[in-house]
């Protein structure tokens, strides 16, 4: 009977959470915050930079409301999470991250309207009749002067965290709508260039509003094809994700924590049958190799991210979790881990702890690996 009282509060608890982000959408706003305040949780619709308080949550399931956010977001061992819900009858990936202010913890809710894949429209216009096929070749980014050509960034300035946010996002989606891609084949076609199983898959996805088969396309989805590769764009936007050296009690912002996972895990799945740099064997790889493994070692350096003074610190038992979910991390990114030929001595040069924590961290690394020195590789006892 107890076991069916939690399992209903829970699910009361969940729909008071469906409410609260509901009301939030409709009322236009891009995320919500929830501050402890007066002995009561506060929610705040935030439009932009500005938060207007909205109302409370009921109080009989408050802390059974942050539970809810807390597991379903997975905020065990880390300051940030996602889950994803149904919100007026669409779907929606929620971004949580969580910090304390003034001793209290405070949550932000980032709403994102998951997005479909689908046909794509398409305009056309009279073109060139085309060369015969000819075997694979490198396909010529550069256009004549009559063809619209996309800037990606468009005066973004990736330096400026939301414009950086803007254009992860916008490149994933355009990995995950297949764009990239279905303009590869286009531009094949127009070059005269075998197209690869991929690229005629693409290509039949189209819906066209012209039978014509001489007609060229200039827009999909009103939008004409990118300016530049999808690799060099790529390459625009990875090295704002850095953070060198690595500052456990620096404030992150999500698109630092988040973002290059997000970008290699489309690759990753829709990344197959793209171009790729010269030299290059796998769209995975196209990021430079010295730049792509100080990425994967940031991943595994978030896990002790909120370490500072006067907040988390390694000498609460209870933290020593965060260790050992770093050290799994590493194993993963093993590779990376031999690439810098890291030791813990040079390992404290990109990953920079509060002043109390550092001695800690040194004496438990080298106990759970069997580290005899400072100076011995990490890598080898992975």
């Amino acid at each position: 009977m107890a076991r069916q009282k939690d399992t209903d509060k829970s699910d009361q608890a969940f729909r008071e959470l469906i409410r609260v982000l509901e009301d939030a959408i409709r009322a236009g706003a891009d995320s919500v915050g929830m501050e402890y305040e007066d002995r009561n949780w506060i929610v705040y619709h935030n439009f932009g930079n500005t938060g207007l308080g909205a109302a409370r949550i009921a109080k009989e399931l408050q802390w059974d409301v942050i539970n809810q956010i807390y597991e379903r977001a997975g905020l065990s061992r880390k300051a940030r999470g996602k889950m994803q819900v149904s919100l007026l009858g669409k779907d929606y990936d929620v971004a949580v991250k969580t910090h304390e202010s003034f001793g209290e913890s405070v949550y932000h809710l980032t709403l994102k309207e998951r997005q479909e894949k689908g046909e794509a429209t398409v305009q056309k216009k009279k073109k060139k009749k085309n060369p015969a096929s000819k075997a694979s070749a490198p396909i010529r980014w550069e256009f004549d002067a009559d063809i619209p050509t996309d800037d990606f960034f468009d005066g973004r300035n990736l330096n400026q965290v939301s414009d950086l946010q803007e254009a992860v996002e916008n490149f994933v989606f355009k990995l995950e709508q297949g764009d990239f891609l279905t303009w590869e084949a286009v531009v094949c076609e127009e070059q005269g260039l075998r197209l690869t199983a991929h690229q005629k898959k693409a290509m039949e996805s189209l819906l066209s509003f012209s039978e014509d088969e001489d007609d060229q396309i200039l827009y999909l989805n009103e939008t004409a094809r990118p300016s530049e590769h999808w690799y060099v764009i790529l390459n625009k936007i990875v090295p704002h994700l850095l953070m060198e050296p690595y500052r456990t009690f620096d404030f992150h912002d999500d698109v630092i924590c988040d973002g290059w996972q997000q970008i290699m895990a489309a690759i990753k799945k829709y990344g197959h049958g793209l171009s790729l740099p010269p030299g290059v064997e796998s769209p995975q790889e196209a990021v430079p190799a010295e730049l792509r493994h100080k990425l994967w070692l940031q991943c595994c350096f978030n896990n002790l991210g909120g370490l500072r003074q006067g907040g988390m610190t390694l000498e609460d038992p209870e933290e020593y979790i965060s260790i050992d979910w770093f050290i799994k991390n590493l194993r993963t990114f093993k590779d990376s881990v031999a690439y810098f030929g890291l030791t813990l001595e040079s390992l404290m040069t990109k990953l920079i702890l509060p002043e109390k924590d550092q001695p800690i961290f040194v004496k438990m690394m080298q106990d759970k690996l069997g580290l005899s020195s400072a100076q011995e590789p990490i890598a080898k006892h992975l």
